[in-house]
């Protein structure tokens, strides 16, 4: 067996990993081998159902089903070359988004969510170095917050909130009895946040949420430093974890995950200055004595 007929093969059977039909996989690589074709003086990178059925041995009339579902899986596209119907294969960008959805229902991820690959460039453009994620949408940011704080037990992070609008934000993501279940869910994790806070957090935050709130919230973090609210002057958010930090604006719907060593060192050495350089207090026994006067 030659090595171009076992790659074809291994093609059809990785395909078969996005649900094609082995109709649908034998089409799209005819059509991919097409496309991939170098001597661009004898090859075009399109394909008549005439041409394809002879190629394929797949009946005609079975070409065009096959082809019409193909393209309803955003995998190829039809057009016109001298009067003629012909398929293509779709652009990247399309085939990525399609092939990330399937990914990201595969791996139990929302179908927003979206994975951007950085490169090391002066090494090679397929050397990945690190990765983000972009988590974006109503359902994408409520799967990635549930994700981070039911996967992370008896760790500690840093947490980091603006002051303009976050609680009003979180209201768009999660009814006020989730965001309870959140804060339990990682007081029973035993994640502790170690926070940099705007200045009277505590109290603006018991005002807004209230006694069921506080009560979930005591406990939860181990250190807490309050600062101006002038430098908060935001409605982001930060989780930092060992393996991954998470910059999120819930007033966008959209969570950046950032899986990259300088990048989250460099973050976190400004966020440690705005601790070695403000005053550290007990947020707990803040919330102790808001619930005392309820």
């Amino acid at each position: 067996m030659s090595n171009q007929i076992k790659k074809q093969i291994n093609n059809i059977k990785n395909l078969n990993v996005l649900g094609l039909s082995d109709y649908e996989a034998h089409v799209f690589t005819f059509l991919q081998n097409i496309k991939n074709k170098t001597n661009s003086k004898e090859s075009l990178d399109y394909a008549s159902p005439l041409v394809i059925a002879r190629h394929t041995q797949i009946p005609r009339a079975s070409v065009y089903f096959t082809l019409g579902s193909l393209e309803k899986r955003g995998l190829v596209k039809n057009s016109k070359v001298n009067s003629k119907s012909v398929w293509h294969i779709e652009s990247i960008e399309n085939i990525s988004n399609t092939i990330a959805a399937v990914k990201n229902i595969l791996t139990g991820h929302s179908v927003d969510r979206k994975e951007l690959d950085i490169l090391d460039t002066e090494k090679s453009l397929t050397n990945l170095v690190s990765n983000v994620v972009i988590h974006q949408g109503l359902e994408a940011v409520r799967s990635i917050i549930y994700k981070i704080i039911r996967e992370h037990k008896d760790e500690n992070f840093y947490g980091y909130t603006g002051v303009n609008g976050v609680i009003s934000a979180w209201d768009k993501i999660f009814s006020r009895a989730e965001v309870n279940e959140l804060n339990r869910i990682i007081k029973d994790n035993k994640i502790i946040c170690v926070g940099v806070f705007p200045k009277d957090f505590a109290s603006d935050a018991f005002k807004e949420y209230g006694k069921g709130w506080a009560m979930d919230y005591e406990g939860r973090t181990a250190a807490t430093n309050y600062v101006d609210k002038k430098y908060f002057a935001n409605t982001g958010q930060m989780f930092a974890f060992r393996d991954a930090m998470y910059l999120m604006s819930l007033k966008d719907k959209l969570v950046i995950e950032i899986r990259h060593n300088d990048i989250q060192k460099m973050i976190l050495s400004m966020y440690q200055y705005m601790r070695d350089t403000s005053d550290s207090v007990d947020i707990n026994e803040e919330l102790r004595i808001l619930l005392k006067t309820e």
